[in-house]
């Protein structure tokens, strides 16, 4: 199998699971003759993620580092080019600190954003009276100590039906995202919900360390970050400096019962603001992946 990828094709794309790829980067490194020409790496999980699963976790890891590490001091004399993007800033930053990386952004990763393109229909007819409260699908936990704090939201099934059902919403879509899903720091649902105006309150990174601390709100992906210091917060892409903007925080829930009681729940016009935003954003996405595929 691994000679036919090297002989079937010139470009291959690795997305999501870094190490989907790893057979070929063991191909590349040996002395046996592979015909790709780029060989390009889009990260939009952990680079070691899926290692986790293996029989000897952590010889299995340090075997891996130790791999890369070897293909980045011989990448110079390869025929086979080798790309590694990003759709966010954590990945980069993640890898040099589990490589133990002397240089940063050891693997010379380009930050490409994902395009926030959702393949979910549009569903209309959402009832006036579910639109009277704010709605929230994410950890059960968390809806408890809301409802603890007198805060009522609509609760939204696993299959809710994505962007252009909360955009509907006339209140706000209250977002933990990060929080529940596999993809903590960097979700999907961010990008598409920013296209599709969406409006959305997050806890600050302060209230979010301490959600973090409490029996049952378990976020491992937060211990990571915290390793480099008072800036962690900048790479979880709800807090980066570049986006931040199009999200309203909350400090406490006493916070986040004034942000629901105000008249005018979107004062920034995030609505309108965030879908050009993301428009402009898809065009610049689109050009960077032109030159990487050199179309």
């Amino acid at each position: 199998m691994p000679d036919f990828f090297c002989s079937a094709f010139t470009t291959i794309i690795v997305g999501d699971v870094f190490t989907d790829g790893r057979f070929l980067l063991k191909i590349l490194g040996s002395e046996k003759s592979c015909n790709l020409k780029k060989l390009i790496f889009y990260t939009t999980n952990r680079f070691d993620f899926g290692l986790s699963y293996s029989t000897n976790k952590r010889t299995d890891k340090i075997q891996f580092y130790n791999e890369l590490r070897f293909i980045k001091t011989i990448s110079n004399q390869l025929k086979t080019k080798i790309i590694f993007i990003q759709n966010n800033p954590w990945e980069s930053k993640y890898v040099d600190i589990k490589l133990g990386s002397p240089t940063h952004n050891f693997l010379n990763f380009t930050l490409i954003r994902s395009f926030g393109y959702s393949t979910l229909p549009t569903v209309d007819g959402i009832s006036a009276k579910d639109k009277e409260l704010p709605c929230f699908h994410d950890h059960p936990y968390f809806n408890e100590l809301m409802l603890d704090a007198g805060i009522k939201v609509k609760l939204l099934d696993e299959m809710y039906g994505g962007p252009t059902v909360l955009s509907q919403y006339k209140d706000s879509f209250i977002a933990l995202a990060f929080i529940t899903l596999t993809y903590q720091v960097s979700t999907m649902k961010i990008y598409e919900n920013l296209y599709h105006g969406v409006v959305t309150y997050v806890p600050t990174p302060k209230f979010l360390r301490i959600l973090a601390s409490l029996p049952g709100m378990e976020f491992s992906f937060i211990h990571d970050t915290y390793e480099i210091g008072n800036e962690w917060f900048q790479y979880i892409e709800y807090y980066n400096s570049e986006l931040s903007k199009f999200f309203y925080f909350f400090d406490s829930f006493e916070e986040l019962k004034k942000l629901m009681d105000n008249a005018d729940v979107d004062p920034r016009n995030v609505r309108e603001e965030g879908q050009k935003f993301w428009a402009n954003q898809r065009i610049k996405s689109t050009k960077q992946w032109k030159i990487v595929l050199e179309i």
